[in-house]
């Protein structure tokens, strides 16, 4: 992934255009590929985008389920 002015674009394999993401979504990515637990990135989105704890739960989930069906992740770990 690369940053841009206005978030980060992530590239993958077989993927023909990088997914573009703006903030707070771009805020995720980077703290999931730092090797934060989703549970921590949710308590950190909490703070930085002002979130409720069922909002940031909720986007950080929203975000995984995306991200798996544009093959930009694969299903590994227990956060994923």
């Amino acid at each position: 992934w690369t940053v841009e002015q206005q978030g980060i674009a992530v590239f993958a394999p077989g993927v023909e255009r990088p997914l573009r993401l703006s903030y707070p979504e771009a805020a995720v990515w980077e703290l999931l590929t730092r090797g934060q637990s989703s549970d921590v990135t949710a308590g950190k989105l909490r703070a930085i985008a002002h979130l409720d704890e069922s909002g940031a739960e909720g986007l950080v989930r929203r975000q995984l389920k995306a991200w798996l069906a544009a093959g930009l992740i694969q299903r590994g770990g227990a956060d994923v």
